[in-house]
């Protein structure tokens, strides 16, 4: 699976309620393919709840950055945002 692929679906899937709460979302992908041996729907869920919370638990007007970094045989996945928690 493509990690990359899965974050932009996670973002394109909470885009309505970012809008709405007019949060920015920026993305910090590397141009390569990450591809991971995983399994696809379990790491969907994972971000696509992570993203989905950031945006949600955020402030209005409130931004959430996330990063896909590979060093190695690790990849991480980073969703920072600017709410409260």
């Amino acid at each position: 699976m493509d990690a990359a692929e899965v974050i932009r679906e996670a973002v394109d899937q909470s885009e309505h309620l970012a809008v709405q709460r007019s949060i920015g979302v920026t993305l910090d992908l590397p141009t390569e393919n990450c591809l991971l041996q995983a399994d696809r729907d379990d790491v969907s869920r994972v971000v696509g709840n992570l993203v989905s919370n950031a945006i949600k638990y955020n402030r209005e007007n409130g931004r959430v950055a996330i990063s896909l970094t590979v060093d190695g045989c690790w990849v991480a996945i980073r969703v920072k945002d600017t709410g409260l928690g």
